[in-house]
């Protein structure tokens, strides 16, 4: 199971032979290696990662949410980051090509802008993250990854609602269930 998981922030395995084995796949790098055989399951550093504090970044063409979350339960300070970024381009020739350009540096400058306004979201907050959890555009975690100064971990998560901001928490402390 720990194979089929193969996860480089490591994973947590319940098992009864009698009942089930889960393995858990947690949302941050567990600490230390540690196999314990006893009458009840140890949760306790699982449940702790739920409190983490993290820096979120989940960066999208022309709109990017910045936020600071001390745990799971919401944000403590969060920001959206807006810019106009052209969608991509379907014809062909030499005005796709000019057209890609354009939005390359349309993205260049939407990450200026996150990064320009990183250090007004994490004035409060500058030692409390433990780590930035990044997601969205490949090429925008690229260039704003740099100026993150936190261990960075890349994360999946879905597009920022709007009228619930937190919703966005779910997949950044979701833990990846496999059972057998």
């Amino acid at each position: 199971m720990a194979k089929r998981a193969s996860s480089d922030r490591g994973v947590a395995i319940f098992s009864d032979p009698h009942l089930f084995t889960l393995a858990l796949v947690p949302p941050f790098p567990l600490k230390k290696d540690e196999a314990t055989w006893a009458g009840s399951f140890r949760t306790g550093p699982l449940r702790e990662m739920l409190e983490t504090p993290v820096l979120v970044v989940a960066a999208h063409a022309g709109e990017t949410v910045l936020g600071v979350a001390l745990g799971g339960e919401g944000f403590a300070e969060h920001a959206v980051v807006r810019s106009t970024v052209k969608e991509k381009h379907t014809k062909g020739g030499w005005s796709q090509k000019r057209f890609e350009r354009l939005r390359e540096e349309d993205i260049r400058q939407h990450a200026d802008l996150v990064k320009e306004r990183l250090p007004r979201l994490l004035e409060s907050y500058r030692s409390i993250p433990a780590y930035a959890v990044v997601s969205g555009d490949p090429t925008l975690v690229k260039l704003i990854a740099p100026a993150l100064d936190f261990p960075v971990l890349e994360a999946k998560t879905g597009r920022f609602n709007r009228n619930n901001p937190n919703e966005l928490l779910e997949e950044v402390y979701g833990f990846i269930c496999l059972r057998r």
